[in-house]
């Protein structure tokens, strides 16, 4: 939820469709994000988000 926070404030003012912004939000998730556990051998793992589209057409997403 954070870098998709991140990702829309800092493409709000460009056209950008939505799964390129989902695209840059997987990047982002990958190489700045380790999970933090209580357990050690689940501490400094990565994850990647998954973007799933039934998208026919670009969606934009555009501020009032």
């Amino acid at each position: 939820m954070q870098a998709l926070h991140r990702m829309l404030t800092q493409y709000r003012d460009k056209p950008l469709d939505f799964v390129s912004l989902l695209s840059r939000v997987n990047y982002e998730v990958a190489y700045a994000f380790e999970s933090n556990a209580a357990q050690a051998h689940m501490t400094r793992k990565k994850q990647v988000p998954s973007i799933v589209s039934m998208l026919t057409k670009d969606l934009y997403l555009t501020p009032k």
